[in-house]
């Protein structure tokens, strides 16, 4: 699933340069400062994507971290928005990709990351 959103996502903006990971611990050992913006979802094995994501910003402090997941949960939303994560939502159309290309630009160039 990593594969198919990062190859979505640099179809919609050739200006994105994606690089996916299988585990947490793999994303957490790629991490440097050239990294922009972390994507990850909800439900992965050993970690939650909260609690990974929230590791991220230990590693890398001005980074995006989006929590991009199928679960339509009000008090997860709120604990994403409370550890300053952007909550993005599934969707099941290929428009979803272009949205979040979209919105990974706009975060990744304005200085309130």
């Amino acid at each position: 699933m990593a594969d198919l959103v990062g190859t979505y996502l640099e179809r919609t903006d050739d200006d994105l340069d994606v690089a996916t990971a299988t585990s947490a611990s793999d994303a957490l050992d790629a991490l440097d400062d050239s990294v922009d913006c972390v994507i990850s979802d909800y439900h992965m094995p050993r970690m939650d994507g909260l609690a990974f994501l929230d590791r991220v910003g230990e590693h890398v402090s001005e980074v995006v971290r989006i929590l991009y997941t199928s679960d339509d949960d009000t008090d997860l939303m709120i604990a994403a928005r409370d550890a300053g994560v952007d909550y993005v939502h599934k969707e099941v159309s290929t428009g979803q990709y272009a949205a979040m290309a979209a919105h990974i630009r706009r975060r990744a160039t304005t200085d309130d990351r």
